[in-house]
């Protein structure tokens, strides 16, 4: 199949290849630029748009995914969705869908989509998550741009403290781009990551006491974070958690 090149007036892009994480990642980054004030085709991080999708609370950011029962996306899903996309946005000027596990849709479900492809609602963006586009219908994947999210390597868990004690000083977007690198973390990585960068914060808090009380406060929500962790909450929303009480910050932590 020949690859398109997504751009940002696509209505509907196949993101694929990569883990789960990967792609997930991948797409609420893409979700973040559409709704973004600025309309650069990045998120700016800073308007109320980016600072939302950052917290995971952005109302025109939709996720939407197989059922945990049947591990299957039913019609009746594709149905929901699409008599929601016909509603206008709620404060963005688009409304993003992203459907993890659109290759979980079987070819009723895929069907009962494709109308909404072909004659997508004004305002209506649509990320389609699988495995491979050979999992989606050939006439889906016709209508839909692509995304080959490559596997990186997942940093050592010292050179990501180092990286969030940079983005602390960086403000909002770095913060928000941050907690997406997060996603990909196994739950023992990211509790190694928390040792390590709790450690260097109170190394540089010791050294800058003028904005040790910030430092301290970094270190206690990283605290919070461990926490979750212990009591089961998933990677995903341990970054995001992270993600958003850092950004309630009027300022940056290091400056």
């Amino acid at each position: 199949t020949q690859q398109r090149a997504p751009s940002q007036a696509m209505h509907a892009v196949i993101i694929w290849g990569g883990s789960e994480e990967e792609r997930l990642h991948r797409a609420k980054s893409l979700a973040a630029a559409r709704v973004c004030s600025a309309g650069s085709g990045a998120p700016c991080g800073v308007c109320a748009h980016c600072v939302k999708a950052a917290k995971g609370i952005h109302p025109d950011i939709l996720i939407h995914d197989h059922t945990a029962e049947s591990r299957l996306f039913s019609v009746a899903q594709v149905r929901a969705i699409r008599e929601d996309a016909i509603v206008m946005p709620n404060e963005a000027a688009v409304k993003v869908y992203i459907i993890n596990h659109a290759d979980s849709m079987n070819a009723a479900a895929q069907n009962a989509f494709l109308k909404t492809l072909e004659e997508p609602p004004r305002g209506a963006v649509f990320y389609l998550l699988a495995e491979s586009p050979e999992n989606l219908l050939p006439t889906v994947v016709s209508r839909c741009a692509q995304i080959c999210v490559a596997p990186g390597p997942v940093p050592q868990s010292g050179q990501l403290a180092e990286d969030f004690l940079s983005a602390l000083s960086g403000g909002p977007l770095p913060l928000s781009e941050f907690s997406y690198r997060l996603d990909k973390l196994s739950r023992d990585e990211l509790r190694d990551f928390i040792s390590q960068a709790r450690a260097l914060l109170l190394a540089h808090a010791q050294k800058r006491s003028a904005k040790a009380q910030r430092l301290i406060h970094a270190y206690d929500v990283l605290g919070k974070e461990a926490e979750y962790l212990d009591f089961n909450v998933g990677v995903v929303h341990v970054s995001g958690f992270l993600c958003a009480a850092l950004l309630d910050e009027p300022e940056g932590v290091l400056q």
